[in-house]
């Protein structure tokens, strides 16, 4: 098939939901604030789809707003901990509103938000010797909070940024690049 038969969608199959149709209803009635709520989340929402057994796609609902960097952390912190790769939520991903949200329904709060960030962040009493950032790769946003951060401090570890090279070459042009390394990043 040619180009251009195939940009008039001459013999092409129309996109499908079939598979992506979600299974179990997520109202979240927390407050989200941040990546760290966001990745929070996602632990929270992993461990419990993982308790169903079945790896549902989840419909997420009680979210008013998301930023980009607050999405990657929790698409991170869910395909981590649930091995989940799609969800739907509610006025915000472009497919939820092709769905009905299911009638199965499990509910997040505060509270559950509260231990997952208690548990990902205790002290096990060692010292830290390796510090990585970016994974999955950091936004011109967060390098330049990172940028903010070390101004005028001296990293004491070794200290990694994974970043793409269309981002790295903004970081460079902006100064950040430079911030960084100046502080031993």
């Amino acid at each position: 098939m040619d180009l251009e038969s195939i940009l008039r969608g001459d013999g092409v199959a129309a996109p499908t939901t079939t598979g992506r149709v979600p299974g179990l209803t997520i109202e979240v009635k927390a407050r989200l604030q941040g990546t760290h709520s966001f990745g929070a989340l996602g632990i929270v929402l992993g461990q419990r789809l993982e308790a169903t057994g079945k790896k549902p796609i989840p419909y997420l609902r009680g979210i008013g707003s998301a930023s980009l960097e607050e999405l990657k952390s929790l698409c991170a912190s869910l395909a981590t901990y649930g091995g989940a790769a799609l969800f739907h939520m509610e006025g915000i991903t472009p497919e939820a509103a092709s769905h009905t949200p299911p009638d199965e329904t499990i509910t997040i709060h505060q509270g559950d938000l509260e231990a997952a960030i208690h548990s990902s962040n205790t002290d096990a009493g060692e010292a830290v010797d390796f510090v990585s950032l970016g994974c999955p790769h950091l936004s011109i946003q967060e390098i330049a909070r990172i940028a903010e951060l070390v101004e005028g401090k001296q990293v004491k570890k070794t200290f990694w940024i994974t970043t793409s090279r269309p981002v790295k070459r903004i970081a460079d042009h902006m100064g950040y690049t430079a911030a960084i390394e100046a502080a031993g990043g």
